[in-house]
């Protein structure tokens, strides 16, 4: 499927958005316009959005002068799914490169989701995916660009073979041709590490009879070490038991002896405790002694207590009123304060609105002027925009004049071809194919010689006229140029002056009312000042909250002495507390004492049997340091040949392993001799397939087979445009000077003059030669399997060829219709629309170019 949707955005000359082109549903259309209008430059939008490619050297040069970004917007469809891709770009600068930024989106059920790669070339490399093709495969098939119609024509005969190969879409074998070469070298690669591997695994297999004696010497080493082992661990056995018991006994003297020392603690604690006791007995009893004395002094510190507790409850009264007063003066005084301030500022407003009510006579004289010179503005303006459509004009008549000239040329050009090979002997008619001879050449020359003049006369007063045109354009360029800079500058300047006399006029208008307002409002300030009338409530309970605290009789005096005699009788409430707990308790002291003494006298008993005990153990462990000597000698002798049975047992493991490892290599070595020669035989298989996907092979086949659909197709549509005149031939082969042959893709073309070369045609046969090609390379296009846009695109040409000429060459298109999805053509003569039903308008405003469809 071709694109559906064309929308552009800022595109080179465009400074206004152009309106979407929608080709959903179209066949064959003209798309027409004067030259510049911008007609190549939708196409340029679609190759540069699919693949970055147009007719500007670089992406800056499609940004209109003076915008800094531009961008394009394309939805198409291939095998039913649509997509979109979204390609902007920022201009550079000469400190920051230009940036692009390319989208690729897929459409779904619930819109657009996109598809865009991680890099731009990414994203670009999925779009040709998508479309099997790339930008050069298009422009030398489906698209014919505007003076670039000879593209495949002027190329070399070997890149001539590579558009073929990309419109067949051979370059699949490429990738099979470099895969079978890489498979190839892989398995070189694989087979020599292969071969080496094998190598170094005979090497080490060498050493194998070397390990198997080895192992039987250290094995006859091993039973020797055991026997002693077994020896040696039987008198390590029997001295460890006797160390093991002496040390049981040592634990014994250890624990006896941490007794002992916690029996004399718990002595010590008794006697500490049996002196406590006898020292509170002896406290108790003398408080119980003073006991009436104690009474009378606590009756005493009760009374006096109560008298400071009732003047601590006055001076928290004392303190809650003062906090009360404190907040209604504050409250009096923040009223009073509120009303001086607004009074300033009342004050303040009022002189500001008088100073502003004063402004208002030179604010009216100000505005005035500013409305005369606006309306002055206005006239020059319109003077100025007649000018721009008069320019527009000229503009106009000087593109179609210089387009008509240059179709002129291109006639005048081929007529003088024919004028010299009519000086060749052996001319033939072009109708009938018999000799001219020299009275029919000479009728033909003063026919020939008379057009000639007519158009040299046409193509002259085009000139004078293209002149003229060319003084009035620069005329009024130089007076618009005069004017249109202080326009731009001046208009804005008054219409914000303007505004800003209006804004200030409105402020003095509303400052004359809101002075009247002030100054009713000062009054009322000042009254309420002199009669004291703020904050009323609060005076009136600071009032009552005075009276209070006269009532309240609140004598700091007498507090602080009742506080100080408090603080001297204040003893006597620990004495009372001590004088109850001496009664409760004695008793049980003196019972606490008396089994103090008697666990005492028992400890001491205990203490004397355990000293005994502990003697008799310090006898028996008097040799236990013989016997750990004699157990570290056998220990040490036992340890020695148990290292020497572990490094025997070390040996016979690795020799053991050695040879393990000898039997998997043999192992290895089997397996890898199996691959190294399925390996040898892929090479061989790989070398040959990535001949037969080379150039050389099947590729060379299949276009072998193309070009003779090629040659039907294109001579087909030549002949039908050239009355049969002419033919074309494509050869593969051409022979050398030294009589062989070598592979080539030669055009040649003949006509009723013979044979001749492609260079030697004028401009409008050369066109319907390229045609042909293009259009026979198109339907091979739309033919090709994965091919996704089946279009044909005509960019100009018409004007190389006369009235007959286009009237074959549309034939031809309509004769070619139904083998494509869509067919554009593009011209900018006015006598083609009528060969069309259906065509795209570009024209050109002042504000860009736009596009309708009738």
């Amino acid at each position: 499927m071709i694109p559906l949707m064309l929308s552009l955005r800022n595109f080179m000359c465009y400074r206004e958005n152009v309106p979407p082109l929608n080709l959903e549903g179209v066949h064959v259309v003209l798309l027409c316009g004067d030259n510049g209008n911008g007609k190549s430059a939708l196409f340029d939008a679609m190759t540069w959005a699919l693949w970055g490619k147009s007719r500007a050297k670089s992406d800056d040069d499609l940004v209109h002068l003076g915008e800094t970004e531009m961008g394009v917007e394309l939805e198409f469809s291939v095998v039913g799914q649509r997509y979109r891709v979204i390609r902007k770009h920022t201009r550079g600068s000469p400190l920051h490169p230009g940036q692009t930024d390319l989208q690729l989106q897929i459409a779904s059920d619930d819109g657009f989701k996109p598809l865009t790669g991680d890099t731009l070339r990414e994203t670009e490399r999925k779009i040709i995916e998508i479309l099997h093709m790339d930008y050069q495969t298009f422009i030398n098939s489906a698209f014919l660009v505007q003076g670039r119609a000879d593209e495949f024509s002027i190329k070399q005969p070997a890149q001539r073979k590579q558009i073929i190969a990309d419109i067949l879409g051979l370059s699949l074998y490429d990738s099979f041709e470099e895969k079978a070469k890489s498979l190839s070298r892989d398995r070189e690669i694989e087979a020599g590490g292969l071969s080496s591997s094998i190598a170094e695994i005979e090497a080490q297999l060498a050493d194998r009879s070397k390990y198997e004696t080895e192992l039987q010497r250290w094995l006859g080493e091993l039973t020797r070490l055991e026997v002693e082992l077994k020896e040696s661990q039987v008198i390590m056995n029997d001295l460890r038991q006797q160390r093991e018991f002496l040390e049981w006994k040592q634990e014994q003297l250890i624990d006896l002896t941490s007794a002992l020392e916690e029996m004399k603690k718990e002595l010590s604690t008794l006697g500490n405790r049996i002196i406590q006791h006898q020292n509170r007995i002896k406290d108790y009893e003398q408080i119980v002694a003073e006991r009436l004395t104690i009474d009378n002094g606590y009756r005493q510190y009760l009374q006096v207590k109560g008298l400071n507790d009732e003047f601590n409850f006055k001076l928290g009264q004392l303190f809650n009123l003062t906090e009360r007063i404190r907040k209604a003066e504050k409250i009096v005084e923040e009223a009073e304060t509120a009303l001086v301030a607004e009074r300033a500022i009342v004050q303040a407003r009022i002189t500001e609105r008088e100073n502003k009510a004063a402004k208002l006579p030179r604010l009216e004289e100000e505005v005035s002027q500013v409305e005369k010179r606006l309306a002055e503005l206005t006239e020059i303006e319109k003077d100025t925009t007649d000018k721009k459509q008069r320019r527009q004009q000229v503009i106009s008549v000087l593109q179609r004049l210089e387009s008509h000239n240059a179709s002129v040329g291109e006639e005048l050009k081929a007529l003088k071809e024919k004028l010299d090979l009519l000086t060749e002997a052996g001319v033939r008619c072009p109708l009938c194919e018999s000799e001219l001879g020299a009275d029919g050449r000479e009728r033909l020359k003063v026919k020939l010689e008379a057009e000639m003049m007519t158009k040299t006369k046409t193509q002259e007063d085009n000139e004078e006229e293209i002149k003229n045109k060319r003084l009035e354009h620069w005329a009024l360029e130089k007076e618009l140029a005069e004017k249109e800079p202080y326009l731009s500058k001046e208009r804005p300047e008054r219409q914000a002056q303007f505004g800003m006399l209006k804004r200030e006029m409105a402020e003095v208008r509303q400052a004359e009312e809101e002075l009247a307002k002030g100054r009713v409002r000062l009054q009322e300030i000042e009254s309420h000042l002199q009669a004291k009338d703020f904050a009323t409530e609060a005076q009136r309970v600071l009032s009552e909250l005075h009276q209070e605290q006269l009532q309240l009789g609140y004598d700091r005096g007498k507090h602080e002495a009742t506080k100080r005699e408090l603080l001297k009788l204040q003893e006597y409430e620990e004495l009372k507390r001590k004088s109850e707990e001496a009664n409760l308790i004695i008793g049980e002291e003196k019972a606490a004492l008396v089994s103090a003494e008697q666990a005492a006298s028992n400890l001491r008993t205990k203490i004397q049997e355990m000293e005994l005990r502990q003697e008799n153990l310090r006898q028996e462990l008097l040799v236990l340091p013989q016997i750990i000597d004699q157990l570290n000698t056998a220990n040490q002798t036992y340890e020695g040949l148990q290292k020497e049975e572990r490094q025997v047992r070390d040996e016979i493991s690795r020799l053991e392993e050695r040879l393990s490892y000898c039997g998997s290599l043999e192992k290895s070595k089997q397996g890898k001799e199996r691959l190294l020669r399925k390996n040898l035989e892929e090479v061989g298989i790989y070398k040959e397939l990535a001949e037969a996907f080379g150039k050389k092979g099947i590729q060379a086949l299949l276009i072998e087979r193309a070009l003779p659909e090629i040659e039907v197709e294109a001579n087909r549509l030549l002949g039908r445009i050239t009355d049969n005149r002419m033919f074309l031939k494509l050869e593969t082969q051409r022979g050398t000077k030294k009589g062989g042959t070598i592979e080539t893709l030669d055009i040649k073309i003949a006509d009723e003059l013979g044979t001749r070369s492609y260079e030697m045609y004028s401009g409008g046969e050369s066109f319907r030669i390229n045609l042909a090609l293009r259009i026979a390379l198109s339907k091979l296009l739309v033919k090709r399997a994965g091919a996704s846009m089946p279009i044909l695109i005509i960019d100009e040409g018409f004007g190389t060829q006369d009235s007959s000429g286009r009237e074959k060459l549309v034939e031809a298109i309509n004769s070619i219709q139904d083998d494509f999805e869509k067919i554009i053509v593009v011209t900018h003569l006015e006598e083609l629309k009528e060969y069309f039903p259906m065509r795209i308008n570009v024209t050109k405003t002042t504000t860009g170019s736009t596009l309708f469809i009738d």
